[in-house]
């Protein structure tokens, strides 16, 4: 194994920022012995930091390694564990990709291995939280006709739920407003979008009519400036390249297998649908 450098890698702690992680790991020689989110980072004494910029040309290089060598279960683990509420997660989940690229189809059957044992159990628990909000999330009509449900989840998990009720409830404008990470998925019967809830949503359970409605135009405002100002907008956890490898849309694989980088939000389907919306 050639020379490399250990340092303590800092990131902006989305997954195309840890695949140019792995990059770096493979061209730049580095070896990462602690990975950190810029936005909570802290540094050690007598450990040598480097900020590793996300460039999604890498992450775009290494993620096509990993459909090749990797089996589909093993590539939606990837994506699945980076939703999970620990920060030893980024860790983890660099070591399960370096493995991957020596155990190749066979990584998942090597539990013996600390961080692929702590991968599966991320996954679990990332997937269990998932389905069980899926029955019971309760949204709460207002009058101006836009239905709203709050959640606490543990694990950022908004992104699976708010595919599942634009299939369940796709003719209707909603809110799920996760208010423990301080997002808030938005659908306006055409497509959503997650996004950071702005400072009015702080406080949504309101009894008057005007509350409801206030909340409506704070989220939609705020969606209409942040596309503008960022097409973007909070992808950097979940990268639209990425969407094809989770679990819960394989469904998508078959009907737009040509154009499957950009398919309409409306059409994507959960893994399983057994749980009525409100």
């Amino acid at each position: 194994m050639p020379d490399r450098r250990a340092v303590g890698v800092v990131f902006d702690g989305g997954l195309a920022g840890l695949l140019t992680v792995v990059h770096a790991y493979y061209y730049d020689k580095l070896l990462p012995v602690e990975l950190h989110e810029e936005a909570s980072f802290q540094s050690s004494l007598g450990t040598d930091y480097v900020h590793i910029a996300t460039n999604e040309a890498k992450a775009e290089t290494v993620l096509e390694a990993l459909r090749k060598k990797l089996s589909q279960d093993s590539v939606s683990n990837i994506f699945n564990a980076m939703l999970h509420e620990s920060d030893e997660r980024f860790m983890s989940i660099f070591q399960y990709i370096i493995a991957g690229f020596h155990y190749l189809s066979a990584l998942d059957s090597y539990e013996q291995l600390d961080y692929v044992l702590a991968m599966h159990k991320m996954v679990r628990h990332v997937n269990s939280e998932a389905h069980l909000l899926k029955g019971f999330v309760r949204f709460t009509k207002t009058p101006d006709g836009v239905y709203y449900a709050d959640i606490s989840p543990k694990n950022e998990v908004l992104h699976v739920l708010a595919a599942h009720f634009a299939e369940r409830l796709g003719g209707e404008r909603w809110i799920i407003h996760d208010v423990r990470h301080k997002l808030a998925a938005v659908y306006d019967t055409k497509e959503w979008i997650i996004m950071e809830a702005p400072a009015q949503a702080a406080n949504p359970q309101r009894d008057d009519a005007d509350g409801y409605g206030a909340l409506w135009s704070a989220f939609y405002d705020s969606i209409m400036i942040q596309e503008r100002a960022n097409p973007k907008c909070r992808r950097s956890h979940m990268p639209k390249y990425f969407w094809k490898h989770m679990t819960e849309h394989k469904a998508v694989l078959d009907k737009y297998r040509e154009e499957i980088g950009e398919p309409p939000r409306s059409a994507m389907l959960p893994a399983s649908t057994t749980v009525a919306a409100d």
